[in-house]
């Protein structure tokens, strides 16, 4: 937004495409050329997206178990799964999420935005990131968009950190 007005960009197909794959929203100019583009998308899918998709629909009904294994293949590094992973993350318990947020922000994953995954994120794992962060093992522009999800105390010690550095 610009002074109060939302304002539209047009997308190359590389940027539609990576738009849609992280659940962002887009907006079409009519309904047919979303209906080209998301046929486009199908049709180039390899058997393991469709897969992926066929397993999206069990989620709700997947054990802590079955789903704490979908969270190993992630971290192991299927992308198949990755790419889904906003559609996995409401379904898992806070260990796996905690999991799955470690992962991400030590690898420095750049496929997966960390803030997606904070709001299902327990305290402790924010705390450490924290942590982190004054050990330098982390960016700075990481931790400006996770303040939001942040305890009161570590934003006190985030300040306290920032003001004596």
């Amino acid at each position: 937004m610009i002074e109060d007005k939302e304002m539209f960009v047009q997308l190359t197909k590389e940027e539609a495409i990576k738009c849609y794959l992280n659940n962002e929203v887009i907006i079409f100019t009519d309904e047919g050329e979303k209906e080209v583009f998301i046929e486009s998308l199908e049709s180039k899918q390899p058997k393991s997206n469709k897969k992926m998709k066929r397993m999206l629909g069990l989620l709700p009904f997947l054990e802590d178990e079955q789903l704490s294994l979908l969270v190993d293949e992630i971290i192991k590094g299927d992308e198949t799964i990755e790419k889904d992973l906003m559609s996995v993350v409401p379904f898992l318990n806070q260990t796996d999420c905690d999991r799955l947020f470690d992962k991400i922000v030590i690898e420095h994953n750049t496929s997966i935005n960390p803030i997606s995954i904070a709001p299902f994120v327990s305290e402790e794992a924010l705390s450490h990131l924290v942590d982190k962060f004054i050990e330098g093992r982390l960016k700075e522009e990481l931790m400006d968009d996770i303040y939001p999800f942040l305890s009161s105390k570590d934003i006190n010690r985030l300040f306290a950190y920032l003001i004596n550095k």
